[in-house]
């Protein structure tokens, strides 16, 4: 797959630089936020190799593994030059893609050991962002557009059950209606590492 040997060197990265923390045990009523960061990367055939992605949640645990909030997220997926045999006039012409995430989130979370698996669902907004600049003239110009879109992954939280503070991985795939150049759903796969906190 395109761009995988990439992700897992980000995330491996993130690992050295990040290293295992300490992990509460959540109870009921407590919320858990986490902030993370990797590799988000559209998998569509044509689109450009990805770049940085940002993710932010907050859920409410509402039983012992079951919680409920939202997620906040940023994916960069790249820019590449229109090739010319496709558009001759476009020799110039430089292409980039982002797109921005609201959405409710589920999460199922295991409540005990030191390693601990989590899987999650979502559904809500996402604005995605076109821009195009033609490096042979000085213009550019960007678009757009507001999508309902849906998430499904998991991951681990990894650390002692002694502080409020957990390092956690997660990976994901996402579906945004109507957000392809050619119409149809845009897909992206995002591989973020980061920390979780429990209060």
């Amino acid at each position: 797959m395109r761009g995988t040997t990439k992700a897992i060197g980000i995330t491996a990265i993130l690992l050295v630089v990040s290293g295992p923390v300490a992990l509460a045990t959540p109870e009921q009523g407590d919320w858990v936020t986490g902030i993370y960061a990797g590799y988000s990367s559209s998998l569509e055939e044509e689109a450009p190799s990805g770049d940085l992605g940002l993710l932010f949640y907050a859920s409410k645990l509402f039983k012992d593994v079951l919680g409920g909030g939202f997620e906040i997220g940023l994916h960069r997926l790249g820019s590449e030059q229109v090739d010319p045999a496709i558009l001759p006039q476009s020799s110039g012409i430089t292409v980039g893609q982002h797109a921005w995430q609201i959405t409710g989130n589920l999460r199922v979370m295991s409540d005990r050991g030191t390693i601990r698996p989590f899987a999650t669902g979502g559904l809500g907004a996402y604005w995605t962002v076109i821009g195009a600049s033609d490096n042979t003239v000085p213009i550019s110009g960007t678009g757009t557009d507001t999508n309902f879109g849906y998430n499904l992954g998991g991951g681990l939280a990894i650390g002692k059950p002694t502080s409020q503070w957990s390092f956690g991985i997660d990976g994901r795939w996402h579906s945004i209606t109507n957000a392809a150049l050619d119409g149809s759903a845009l897909d992206l796969l995002t591989i973020y590492a980061g920390f979780n906190f429990v209060e």
